[in-house]
């Protein structure tokens, strides 16, 4: 059950429903056509390989059956295909945060926009003379910079390849180990990850590059008791989710008014903002929520599940 308008005190742990967001109205359409949601902190823990609970499972199994079915995710190939496999998804994925859109139906990529490799390199440096902890998503799995040292930086900067980063052994289980790459030349890269920085230092540098088809957005935010850093994913203009949004919408031929998107992040804020059902998460950040048509429950009360069975399984029984 939805709760009415007026009541918008916290959810208790015995009654984990939707409530109200801001952009809701009493006559508005809710039902879902089409599903799209998040995954970290959304539909399993932040960086988590495992798999979501046995209710938000059955729920998208049933809801497949139904409305084309999807995850919309900074994630790459191989960190979301055993995700698509387990949910049975049914429609198109956002992968790379927007860089590239997966036919879940036809088991096929339908949409890529990598990185110029050139720009890649050309950032890459500049954010290792100014010493910033970053990775780069290529072709399914993140190299991150090893520092070596300032003369070790000006031997890098002068070389072929981007000097020393580190990828995992076993893109689904790090424990395993690492490998490392001695001089790194990108291959297929999607995003470039700035992590931990102020974002304005990270805006600026790309505003100033020659690559005008490239942008810096905050994707993530991490508090401290003195106030807060970013992750800056750097990406081709469209590789966004708002672009993706619109590029599924052509595909499946159902408008953005029939979309039901879930998510919590601040690279949510367009997927929640832009479809006629942005559903943002108990946990989700304020901005998101401001957005939102309804708000769920928490990622630890299924808060997926319930948007789901509110919004698609109950009205289309």
């Amino acid at each position: 059950m939805i709760l009415p308008p007026d009541t918008q005190e916290a959810l208790v742990s015995e009654n984990w429903q939707l409530i109200p967001g801001p952009r809701y109205k009493e006559q508005m359409n809710t039902e879902a056509q089409l599903v799209l949601s998040d995954v970290d902190n959304t539909l399993v823990p932040d960086e988590s390989v495992g798999l979501p609970t046995p209710r938000v499972t059955q729920v998208f199994h049933e809801a497949g059956e139904k409305v084309p079915t999807g995850l919309a995710t900074a994630r790459q190939p191989q960190k979301f295909e055993y995700l698509a496999r387990h949910l049975k998804l049914t429609g198109k994925s956002i992968l790379s945060n927007g860089a590239q859109i997966f036919d879940g139906k036809e088991g096929l990529m339908v949409l890529e926009r990598p990185l110029q490799i050139q720009t890649v390199m050309d950032i890459a440096r500049a954010l290792q003379a100014n010493g910033v902890d970053h990775w780069i998503q290529d072709g399914g799995v993140d190299y991150r910079w090893i520092p070596q040292g300032k003369v070790a930086r000006q031997a890098k900067a002068a070389s072929e390849g981007l000097g020393l980063y580190r990828r995992p052994q076993d893109v689904l289980n790090p424990k395993k180990g690492f490998i490392d790459v001695p001089s790194y030349i990108p291959d297929k890269p999607f995003i470039i990850v700035a992590h931990n920085v102020a974002a304005a230092r990270i805006q600026e540098m790309v505003k100033g590059h020659k690559d005008e088809r490239i942008t810096a957005f905050v994707a993530h935010e991490h508090k401290y008791e003195n106030g807060s850093t970013f992750d800056v994913f750097i990406t081709d203009k469209k590789s966004n989710k708002q672009e993706a949004l619109l590029e599924i919408e052509q595909m499946e031929k159902i408008p953005l008014e029939e979309f039901l998107t879930i998510g919590d992040g601040h690279n949510d804020k367009v997927l929640i903002e832009k479809a006629g059902l942005g559903v943002a998460m108990g946990n989700a950040v304020e901005v998101v929520k401001q957005v939102a048509v309804f708000i769920a429950p928490d990622l630890e009360h299924d808060g997926v599940a319930i948007a789901i069975e509110e919004l698609v399984l109950k009205r289309t029984s």
